[in-house]
């Protein structure tokens, strides 16, 4: 139940960030919602690592790319503060 449920709510949440960062120009935003993302994809990782190895791997993949992303926004967020 909750695979399905978190990732569209992971996938809503993603998509929304382009609307708060680039559309709404604030980074301190953008930042709450890539936080709100990464606890999301972090739960899912352990989710889906407990039930298929490739599938952790790949989650691993993407939590990385998401990490980076986030210090980017932070790095933006506190340079423009």
């Amino acid at each position: 139940p909750f695979t399905g449920l978190g990732f569209v709510g992971q996938l809503f949440f993603q998509s929304m960030w382009s609307t708060c960062f680039y559309g709404m120009q604030s980074p301190a935003l953008g930042l709450l919602d890539l936080l709100i993302v990464a606890l999301i994809a972090t739960m899912l990782w352990f989710t889906y690592r407990g039930m298929d190895q490739i599938a952790g791997w790949l989650w691993s993949a993407y939590l990385l790319w998401l990490y980076y992303l986030t210090s980017v926004n932070l790095a933006i967020w506190w340079s423009n503060d």
